[in-house]
């Protein structure tokens, strides 16, 4: 005998070497970072809520709603869900089904599409055998799979009506020409005008449910058949680029000359006074990034203002209902609701979120689409 060794320790050693290298190697493959997490979850969630529209893929609100988006493919129509939109349609390829057509002609439609040549042909093919209300084009040379939430939804509220590119060739570029890019826009017809966005204009008026978010939204409109019939009727035909928001005379003041004059003839010791106008109120609070918010009253004097956080709360509780709500965040559903119930007749956010439904009694803007100050007058 030669030598004896004990074969249990030997084990022992290798379990204990094995045990070492799992906890050195083993967790960095399994364990999931936060960010991970949250990702993995929101993916789940995006291929559960997409549903089947005659084989096609679609959101879950397609079948049901008054407003449909029509996207490239698949991955759009995820892209959609991800921020809320529920209610997009692939058409997979340029060969538009038959379903996607019949769908358009009883719905209010905007065709959202890749920037580039690829998009300019599928619009072509869907205006021929559908009917085409908007369109919005991704960026330059980017797809809709692409864009991150503050691309897509100024994507979508930069869409146009279908008239004003019908004729063009490459109808991507004259959409893009409205959000800043240095491509022409389309000439305005010599027989109408763009209207100047007011203000206080009328929700209820051309485009007045989907151009704040620029996304198709349910409507309440009443049945699919009868609001195609009415948006026909109302539906903006110009194609100049819209004029900055003006608000109504009585917004300014009965006095709003003899204001000025005033201001001009004061005495160098008189201190300058607050914001006067909703104009004054936007910048102060928005343009100026203080994330709060303010509310005024019918002669624009601020009866509150607090943290953009607590606007909520402070909706509920205010005593004097407020005319207008100036808001440094994005305007959501629930205080658009509140807003509602307690009587407010204007809002202005940062930006707007995306609404199931829209009150007709509150007219909200986006702060992009107001000028920073009062027109001047001749």
């Amino acid at each position: 005998m030669r030598e004896i060794e004990d074969v249990r320790a030997a084990k022992r050693k290798e379990v204990v070497d094995r045990a070492k290298e799992l906890l050195r190697t083993g967790f960095d493959d399994t364990i999931m970072s936060s960010e991970e997490i949250l990702a993995e979850v929101r993916q789940h969630v995006r291929v559960e809520d997409i549903t089947e529209y005659e084989g096609l893929p679609a959101g879950p609100r397609v079948t049901d709603s008054d407003a449909i988006i029509v996207v490239e493919g698949r991955a759009d129509v995820l892209t959609m869900l991800k921020y809320g939109i529920k209610n997009a349609i692939a058409v997979e390829g340029t060969n538009v089904p038959d379903a996607v057509a019949e769908l358009t002609r009883h719905r209010t439609v905007t065709a959202f599409l890749d920037g580039d040549r690829g998009g300019d042909l599928i619009l072509e093919e869907l205006a021929q055998v559908g009917d085409i209300d908007y369109v919005a084009f991704a960026p330059a040379d980017n797809s809709v799979e692409d864009l991150d939430h503050h691309e897509l939804f100024a994507a979508l509220r930069n869409k146009v009506p279908y008239e004003t590119v019908s004729e063009l060739n490459e109808p991507r570029e004259a959409v893009a020409a409205t959000d800043g890019s240095t491509s022409p826009a389309p000439q305005p017809s010599d027989s109408t005008t763009a209207s100047p966005q007011r203000v206080d204009a009328d929700p209820n008026g051309p485009d007045g449910d989907a151009s704040a978010t620029g996304s198709m939204t349910e409507s309440e409109a009443g049945p699919a058949a009868k609001a195609k019939t009415e948006r026909a009727d109302a539906e903006p035909t110009s194609s100049g680029p819209q004029s900055p928001a003006r608000p109504d005379e009585s917004e300014r003041g009965s006095a709003g000359g003899d204001t000025d004059a005033v201001a001009v003839a004061g005495s160098p010791t008189d201190e300058p006074s607050g914001p006067e106008t909703v104009y004054d109120h936007a910048t102060t609070v928005i343009r100026e990034g203080t994330d709060r918010v303010r509310f005024l009253d019918a002669d624009d004097e601020t009866i509150d203002d607090v943290d953009v956080g607590d606007a909520d709360s402070a909706m509920q509780e205010l005593e004097t209902v407020p005319t207008t709500v100036v808001l440094d965040g994005i305007l959501s559903q629930r205080l658009l609701d509140l807003a509602a119930d307690r009587g407010v007749e204007r809002i202005v956010a940062r930006s707007l979120g995306q609404f199931t439904k829209r009150p007709t009694g509150v007219r909200i803007h986006a702060i992009d689409d107001i000028a920073e100050r009062p027109p001047k007058r001749d």
